[in-house]
């Protein structure tokens, strides 16, 4: 939990000194994400040197997300948001042993989870079309990043198999083109649908399996991705 007082401080600290560099107006919003990949929530790792486990968790795809937004005079503004937070203790995972070499089902099994999962994002957004009259329909479009935070610890409910745990550190980057419609001067909505083309993943993860060399019971991974993820979101914001 310290992780998450630092990352809260860095952002309280970087909108205070937002607010001191001109007059800006503050904003509250509350959006409804939907993200197609948040389906399922997959873990694999090798469970030794003969068979590989594959654990899979339902989750859903929709979620909550609370921003805060500093919007200049001229139309652009600074959102900060906290993009995911997830915490389980004891969430019931399905697991299934396959042999390595032919994938043949060696067995099955069901597992406990404990997991934290944190993402926050920053954007800066930039109004196109301006004009100091404020119109219905405006058209955005942001930059992003989205840093985040994963942690399991998955503990068998036989004794056949073994703990796992593994943190997961990461970053995407976006951009987000985006529409907000006012309904009045002091309430908006806000379609958007960030698009991710660059994500960094560094990875530790521990095996507890006694059969395994104790120089191979950690595994430290990174991986550079260049695919495509989306989401879709809808929020509504009001103007303080």
């Amino acid at each position: 939990m310290k992780k998450v007082k630092i990352i809260m401080v860095l952002i309280l600290f970087s909108t205070r000194l937002l607010s001191q560099e001109e007059s800006k107006n503050i904003e509250v919003k509350l959006y409804g994400n939907y993200t197609p990949m948040a389906v399922g929530y997959r873990v694999s790792n090798s469970h030794d040197s003969i068979s590989n486990i594959s654990l899979k968790g339902q989750y859903s795809p929709f979620a909550f997300s609370p921003a805060i937004v500093i919007k200049k005079n001229n139309g652009n503004s600074s959102e900060f948001v906290l993009s995911r937070f997830i915490f389980l203790k004891g969430a019931q995972l399905k697991g299934k042993v396959n042999n390595i070499s032919d994938s043949t089902l060696v067995s099955q099994s069901k597992f406990s989870e404990n997991l934290f999962d944190l993402q926050l994002r920053y954007e800066y957004k930039f109004l196109i079309l301006k004009n100091k009259e404020i119109r219905k329909l405006m058209p955005f479009i942001g930059v992003s990043v989205s840093p985040f935070i994963t942690q399991y610890k998955i503990n068998p409910l036989i004794s056949s198999s073994f703990p796992k745990q593994g943190t997961t550190l990461g970053v995407y980057i976006s951009t987000i083109p985006r529409l907000e419609y006012n309904i009045n001067e002091k309430v908006y909505l806000d379609f958007n649908v960030p698009l991710s083309f660059v994500s960094y993943t560094y990875s530790i993860n521990r095996e507890g399996n006694p059969v395994v060399p104790i120089e191979e019971r950690k595994k430290m991974t990174s991986n550079f991705e260049t695919a495509l993820k989306f989401s879709v979101r809808l929020g509504i914001g009001v103007k303080i």
